[in-house]
């Protein structure tokens, strides 16, 4: 896996297509492969702030959801995967295990027959790292989110980002829905 910025890059091209990948380019340099956080932020940051002038929060969205597929471990997977078939597949005790094993930020819980995947932390230095983060980049934990329980149940599921420590909140919330 390359930097989170040299990902970014990859959607962009992916999702936006290579005129808008060279006008990125162009304007803000390509990052080098062994950047630190601040400057992965950076570049990020102005990526994001480009997209959602440019193209629409939308597109920022769909480019920065794809990152959290490549953030997320192949050992979180097996894990949870484990977990799921520990619980002998009943949701309560799924998610009991998954707090109890801190995965996901242990703090998850049913709602309403959802899911709702409490942080009450930042788990990723490039926006800690970053004054002023756009609140999108945060579309990256809804991917890992995705990916996590896609894994353990499946299937397609939907997670909509409810709030975040970037966009103002004291925790991230996300909620987890169409597993069933």
């Amino acid at each position: 896996m390359g930097n989170r910025a040299e990902i970014v890059m990859e959607q962009v091209q992916e999702v936006c297509g290579e005129d808008t990948y060279i006008s990125i380019t162009e304007k803000y340099g390509t990052i080098d492969g062994k950047a630190k956080p601040t400057a992965q932020g950076k570049y990020i940051k102005n990526i994001l702030m480009e997209l959602n002038a440019t193209q629409g929060e939308e597109v920022s969205k769909k480019v920065m959801r794809p990152c959290g597929y490549y953030c997320i471990t192949k050992s979180t997977l097996e894990k949870a995967n484990k977990l799921y078939k520990d619980a002998k597949h009943n949701i309560e005790n799924f998610l009991e295990l998954l707090n109890t094993n801190d995965l996901a930020g242990g703090n998850l819980y049913s709602d309403n027959g959802d899911i709702m995947v409490v942080y009450n932390q930042c788990y990723c230095g490039i926006p800690k790292a970053t004054k002023d983060m756009p609140v999108n980049y945060c579309e990256c934990s809804v991917g890992w989110v995705e990916c996590l329980f896609k894994s353990v149940f499946d299937k397609d599921v939907i997670v909509e980002k409810v709030q975040t420590i970037i966009g103002g909140s004291d925790r991230c919330v996300f909620r987890v829905s169409n597993f069933n």
